[in-house]
């Protein structure tokens, strides 16, 4: 069992069996012969906790190799000077220096690489830090030479990392396997170049929960076979980093980046930004393009980016999203006074005071409850992984296109394939025949749920604390952005997570961008805390 260490919220262990990357939810429904057999089976799975993180860092020798070479000729004393442009600071605020002249891309790039090897790939680091790109420092130095661009391009220039299942060019796309380490695709995901069309520069990969958190119920969060363990900042090997895009958080919430793209089946994007202080933006199944993404259930994933401020998920939400763009100027007047915003029910010890800060802003507080029975995303992702897998290691050429023939990969060396073990993916092979009238029946319970709510309450968003409620938004398709709220006595930082309807991203965003200016909850992660993390 795991130490209750690892998931403080003022004072008590949360024991759930959620993982992180989605969530268990068991059917209620009476089950066939063959489904109980199945259902039991998986009872016995979830029953399970996570395993105590452990100090695991595979690879970071050849990842300093490749950021020293870049910077040997930089002055790195000189570089950590500009600290004060750069620290916390959003998208257009270090576009505004750089204009002013107090700032170059290629100092903010070298900047992010120095950090790097001081908080990440060092021995005790974040881990964070999947790939870096050889390439990134002479991205940016063109860029420079064209930084006018950035008048019409607000993401020009700016070092954006992506999550280790997202296809770029000439880097590796492994989904934190070692099956497929050394797998290095020829294209680039659709949001890879729609920010890449926008004049953002790859600056790396970020480490995952292997499979998108799809191996085994005991594997950690933030762990891979490939890349090893990665740490909260805000307390590492004691709070977990959470989700599956757990580099992705830890690396932005330790200003290694400027935004990094994860993706989110049930929680992967929103449970990192919540308990690591940031902003995760989980779009309309659909809004942003999802192409090139290693699946973990077609019907569900989604890609978003995980930021230090609202403003800068809606950069990105503005540069790849089909939907109605969003005036940055005009977010100045946000406001949520006279707002209908559900709360829904949760017996966290902080719940009152969101309540409260919510009134304070002027909304007008209606407290909701999601009806979850029926609604089972495990079993969504299971009809889905086989086929989905296949499909998409055929079509881009991975070594190994068979979901089972990666289960016997694995087990020809366990301890290093599968540390925690994969029951999840053994189960998951079974399914070779996917039931698209039930995950279809599921996504449309999930929003007729979630629409009667509207209708009966005439709400404009819900709120649920940290990613505790996201399971029919997920399997609805619906969006969903986390914003800081507030750290409790252990230090351990909580999230407030906006829940909008199909396709009404921007409002959604806007409501946030409000919450946020007027909380202003985030806070800076002590690095220091690494050098003690051998004694926990």
């Amino acid at each position: 069992m795991r130490k209750k260490g690892l998931w403080l919220a003022t004072g008590a262990a949360v024991l759930t069996a959620s993982l992180a990357g989605y969530r268990f939810y068991k059917r209620k429904k009476a089950l066939t012969h063959s489904e109980e057999k199945t259902q039991e089976g998986m009872d016995k799975i979830t029953a399970d906790f996570e395993a105590d993180q452990e100090l695991l860092q595979y690879e970071n020798e050849r990842l300093r190799e490749v950021i020293e070479t870049q910077l040997a000729s930089i002055d790195r004393l000189a570089i950590r000077k500009k600290a004060k442009y750069i620290l916390e600071k959003d998208v257009l605020t270090i576009q505004g220096f750089i204009q002013e002249g107090k700032l170059t891309y290629e100092e903010l790039t070298a900047f992010y690489l120095d950090r790097m090897l001081a908080f990440d790939v060092c021995d005790s680091g974040l881990n964070a830090i999947s790939e870096v790109n050889p390439h990134a420092l002479a991205e940016a130095r063109r860029c420079d030479e064209q930084k006018y661009l950035a008048n019409n391009h607000p993401l020009f220039g700016i070092p954006v990392t992506y999550k280790e299942n997202i296809l770029t060019k000439d880097l590796a796309t492994s989904a934190g396997t070692i099956a497929f380490s050394k797998y290095i695709g020829d294209e680039d995901a659709g949001i890879v170049q729609k920010l890449s069309s926008a004049g953002a520069i790859l600056l790396g990969k970020t480490n995952l929960s292997e499979l998108a958190n799809f191996m085994d119920p005991t594997m950690p969060s933030g762990y891979s076979s490939k890349h090893g363990q990665t740490l909260n900042p805000y307390g590492p090997l004691r709070i977990s980093p959470l989700g599956s895009s757990s580099g992705a958080g830890s690396s932005i919430a330790a200003n290694i980046g400027a935004i990094a793209i994860g993706s989110e089946t049930t929680g992967s994007i929103t449970a990192p930004a919540a308990f690591q202080s940031l902003v995760g933006y989980k779009p309309s199944k659909g809004a942003l393009p999802e192409t090139g993404v290693f699946p973990l259930s077609s019907s569900l994933d989604v890609v978003g980016p995980i930021t230090k401020t609202v403003k800068d998920a809606i950069l990105v939400y503005n540069a790849s999203s089909h939907l109605a763009k969003i005036d940055v100027l005009a977010l100045k007047q946000a406001s949520l006074a006279g707002m209908r915003i559900g709360l829904v029910k949760s017996d966290h010890p902080m719940q009152d005071e969101l309540r409260q800060v919510l009134a304070a802003l002027e909304a007008v507080v209606v407290d909701v409850e999601f009806d979850e029975q029926g609604i089972d995303n495990l079993q969504i992702i299971n009809h889905d992984l086989f086929t989905d897998f296949k499909n998409f290691t055929t079509r881009y050429h991975y070594p190994i296109q068979n979901l089972a023939d990666l289960v016997s990969f694995n087990q020809k060396n366990l301890q290093q394939n599968a540390r925690y073990g994969q029951r999840l993916i053994e189960e998951a092979s079974n399914y070779q025949t996917p039931d698209k009238l039930f995950i279809t029946q599921q996504i449309e319970l999930a929003r007729k749920r979630l629409n009667q709510l509207r209708q009966a309450y005439q709400l404009s968003a819900f709120v649920s604390f940290n990613y505790d409620k996201v399971l029919l938004p997920a399997v609805g398709g619906y969006p969903e952005l986390t914003v800081p709220f507030a750290f409790d006595a252990q230090g351990v930082p909580h999230g407030a997570t906006f829940i909008g309807f199909k396709d009404e991203d921007a409002e959604l965003l806007t409501l946030g961008y409000a919450f946020e200016q007027a909380t202003k909850a985030r806070r800076q992660p002590d690095l220091t805390l690494l050098a003690q993390i051998k004694s926990f």
